[in-house]
C-alpha cells in the first residue's frame, strides 16, 4: 500500500497526515503545493479541491481518493478494524 498526498508548508493537517503515515508504517510520497508544483496547477488538476492535504491511497493496484486528514484518519481506523477481523 502506498499513500500519495498533496500538502503545503506550515499546514497542521498535512503534518498530522504525515505523522499518521509514520506511526502506522504507511509508505508515502508528497507533493508540496507552492514548492513542487504551483497552486494554479494543483487547482487545474483538482478544481473542486480548495484545501490540503489531499490524500490518495493505492492498494492492490487500485487508487482511491481518500480526502483530507480527517477522512484519512477514519480510513486508517477502518482499515485497522477490518484487518483485525478473521475471515
Amino acid at each position: 500500500m502506498k499513500v500519495m498526498m498533496y500538502t503545503s508548508e506550515n499546514c497542521a493537517y498535512c503534518e498530522g497526515a504525515k505523522l499518521l503515515c509514520s506511526t502506522k508504517g504507511y509508505e508515502y510520497n508528497q507533493v508540496v503545493v507552492g514548492r513542487d508544483m504551483q497552486r494554479e496547477e494543483f487547482l487545474e488538476m483538482y478544481p473542486a479541491q480548495r484545501t490540503v492535504p489531499l490524500i490518495f491511497v493505492t492498494e492492490d493496484g487500485l487508487t482511491s481518493k481518500i480526502g483530507g486528514y480527517q477522512e484519512f484518519k477514519k480510513w486508517a481506523e477502518a482499515r485497522e478494524a477490518t484487518r483485525g477481523m478473521t475471515l
